[in-house]
């Protein structure tokens, strides 16, 4: 029995997957087809067309994904809550993998266009200069910071409503986890911490993250916005952050939110 949390659009979510391109879709198969508009998506169980890109199996389902530029009642953000678990899992694998493939057509090293590698499950290779090219998976810290039963918060001016986050920022080169939390809440927020412990990680497809989700103590220093990167950063007493103030439940932030002030 697994004894980590298992948070949304993770692997753990699903049994019996597999992620590994399938080139050539044996007729009669069952199929698993995504369609994705940004991150909007509509789920069918049936062959679109024959310029599918099957990205793994599910079960019994082979996955594809494909992009279109039409938005009907039928599509459903990953963000909600209308989709099951196992299949939103499976779209956020899909959308980050579709990102992945639009993004790295050329070999960076000597330009050349590459094709999908013969001997990797995922992986592009360049018959140039035998580069090999494996799906970005780019590592980011998320951290809850406590001051006297009160959480930082934070405020992108692009979100709607009324919801608030936390700190979080991309890990640097040189960087361990724990300095890059150091860094980032500093630099957002003008605050110090300590004590910072790991608490669950999260793989967030918006476009390939790796969250990796903490929690510190407040240590020095009065709250500085840095305005390029927030609206808004402030402490709000545990009693007060009612869920209309949190992030969406798929969300690490979420998850890290509720195990802080419970």
């Amino acid at each position: 029995m697994n004894n980590f949390p298992i948070l949304p659009f993770c692997r753990t979510n699903l049994e019996n997957f597999t992620f590994k391109l399938i080139k050539e879709i044996p007729k009669n198969s069952q199929i698993l087809h995504i369609t994705v508009n940004g991150y909007k998506v509509k789920i069918s169980f049936e062959k679109i067309n024959n310029n599918l890109i099957c990205f793994g199996k599910y079960k019994n389902y082979l996955c594809t994904i494909e992009e279109t530029e039409e938005i009907t009642n039928e599509f459903h953000h990953l963000m909600g809550t209308k989709l099951s678990e196992d299949i939103r899992t499976i779209c956020g694998i899909g959308i980050s993998f579709l990102n992945w493939h639009k993004k790295t057509k050329f070999c960076s090293n000597c330009g050349n266009i590459l094709d999908f590698s013969k001997n990797e499950n995922i992986a592009k290779f360049c018959n140039n200069c035998k580069s090999m090219y494996f799906p970005t998976l780019t590592p980011a810290i998320i951290i809850a910071v406590t001051k006297n039963k009160s959480l930082l918060v934070t405020r992108k001016a692009e979100w709607k409503g009324k919801r608030y986050g936390l700190v979080a920022g991309f890990i640097e080169y040189g960087e361990n986890i724990e300095e890059s939390a150091i860094r980032e809440v500093f630099e957002e927020t003008g605050i110090k911490i300590k004590n910072i412990k790991y608490i669950a990680s999260q793989f967030w497809p918006f476009p390939y993250q790796l969250m990796i989700g903490l929690t510190a103590d407040y240590q020095d220093g009065d709250i500085v916005v840095d305005k390029l990167e927030l609206e808004e950063a402030k402490w709000i007493k545990f009693r007060d952050l009612t869920d209309d103030l949190l992030p969406p439940p798929s969300s690490i932030a979420y998850f890290l939110m509720k195990h802080t002030i419970k």
